[in-house]
């Protein structure tokens, strides 16, 4: 943690006991790192916090010890039912969200773990990476990416959500070696007009309203995904 491109969010006030609110802390954090294009480094704990929102060009990176069940390591912890999301990747081009567990405890009503919306100034790529996270128990979407220009989401594990594994709008994508497991919804779902996705090595299972959902989609390459037991079609 010497490098000045890495800040520790315990260094601004987190402390990850399960109880104190952290939400001033990351914001804090993650403002000191956008100023050099930083990353803030979450240790092991149990932080909890309200919406936590990535400027560009800045990581927010844990220690990846979850299991299928359960979290573990770098976990956040949302306490605002309120919020439309834990992690808010709007705006934050080239930002990197990797190795946490994000638990979303079935609060409020379609908050989603990882959200990027609508950002009318955009004049280039997202280029978001998501990976090696755990996204569980959130009301609405574990992953949600409205609209998307440019992403990858690799080896994460997105279960038990109400909504969707992964609801995406968007072009450009690599979806690889993911588990989308027992969501309320698709493991994978386009929410609208979307194209030039890769998704490979992913599996899909136990998701009440089916395996990978596409509408309004095309040119797609979708190779090697194991679907299985969902509540409708696989594909």
């Amino acid at each position: 943690m010497r490098d000045s491109s890495w800040l520790n969010v315990c260094d601004f006030g987190a402390v990850g006991d399960g109880q104190n609110d952290c939400t001033e802390a990351f914001r804090k954090a993650l403002e000191a790192a956008a100023g050099r294009r930083g990353t803030v480094f979450v240790p092991d704990g149990v932080f909890v916090t309200g919406t936590v929102r990535l400027p560009p060009h800045t990581g927010l990176v844990g220690n990846a010890t979850w299991g299928y069940r359960e979290y573990g390591g770098s976990t956040l912890r949302l306490k605002d039912a309120a919020g439309p999301c834990l992690v808010d990747i709007t705006g934050a081009v080239g930002a990197t969200v990797n190795g946490l567990s994000l638990q979303g405890q079935d609060l409020g009503s379609g908050v989603h773990g990882i959200y990027m919306g609508a950002n009318p100034g955009k004049k280039e790529e997202d280029t978001p990476r998501i990976e090696r996270c755990h996204v569980s128990h959130f009301t609405g979407d574990g992953i949600r990416l409205d609209p998307v220009w440019c992403f990858s989401i690799r080896g994460c594990e997105v279960i038990f959500n109400k909504g969707n594994g992964l609801g995406i709008r968007g072009w450009d994508g690599f979806i690889l070696d993911n588990w989308f497991s027992g969501n309320g919804g698709s493991g994978i779902a386009s929410i609208g007009v979307t194209a030039s996705n890769t998704l490979t090595g992913n599996r899909i299972e136990w998701n009440r309203g089916g395996g990978i959902r596409i509408l309004g989609g095309g040119h797609y390459n979708i190779t090697g995904n194991y679907i299985d037991r969902s509540g409708g079609p696989g594909l």
